[in-house]
């Protein structure tokens, strides 16, 4: 995984993985990739329930702005809009390490467990907004050499 060109391989990649882990439990879509798109990469349905969760994939190569918008505007802001699908996942591949970081709005730099802290605790913040908030889990695949 850690040699996948893109985006778009990576999202394969993980639609092939869940697909044999949990093909029996789960029916896994993977939406076209155009370039206005509204769904998300993935979206995972159960096979017994109505239960449906989102799965946007980013690459660590992103910024920290687009990161935390994959999780207000993209994954709150649009797929878990209804209440019926309050729960989705933020997968973050991270392929290569960044020796400076990732600057932050405050000037500093941020090593990629940073990140991953403040993505968390901004996904927790909002989810503890209410009970029928959203809730997003971020989720990392570090496959760095």
């Amino acid at each position: 995984m850690a040699t996948l060109p893109n985006e778009e391989a990576v999202q394969q990649w993980v639609r092939d993985q869940i697909e044999v882990l949990f093909g029996r439990a789960f029916v896994i879509e993977r939406e076209p990739h155009v370039h206005d798109e509204k769904e998300p990469d993935l979206r995972l349905s159960s096979r017994d329930t109505n239960a449906k969760s989102p799965i946007e994939i980013k690459l660590s190569t992103w910024t920290l702005k687009e990161l935390e918008e994959a999780i207000t505007k993209q994954l709150i802001g649009r797929y878990l809009k209804n209440p019926e699908y309050r729960f989705g996942v933020l997968l973050i591949v991270h392929q290569k390490s960044r020796p400076v970081g990732w600057k932050h709005k405050n000037g500093k730099f941020l090593s990629f467990e940073d990140i991953v802290a403040h993505l968390r605790e901004l996904a927790r913040s909002i989810g503890a907004a209410s009970a029928t908030a959203a809730q997003v889990q971020v989720v990392v695949l570090d496959v760095t050499l």
